[in-house]
């Protein structure tokens, strides 16, 4: 059932499969006639210092700044 809230619910019988938990935003993808459910995974503590670290050599080695970066993410969204 619908609510106004714009809440979902999922029964446990499709939250469990998925290891979706309280808290959890899935991705909703809907193609006209198909709904499809998906976890978004967070990554550890240790993945994201990796991809942070990633991030800073790639920035660094463009010779980045703060600015450009503001300027792209503003374009982008």
């Amino acid at each position: 059932m619908l609510k106004p809230e714009a809440t979902n619910h999922f029964p446990r019988n499709i939250r469990n499969p998925l290891n979706l938990e309280v808290g959890d935003k899935p991705l909703v993808v809907c193609d006209g006639s198909n709904i499809l459910l998906k976890p978004v995974l967070r990554p550890s503590k240790s993945e994201f210092k990796t991809l942070v670290e990633e991030m800073d050599k790639i920035t660094s080695d463009l010779a980045t700044t703060p600015e450009m970066l503001s300027s792209f993410i503003k374009d982008n969204r």
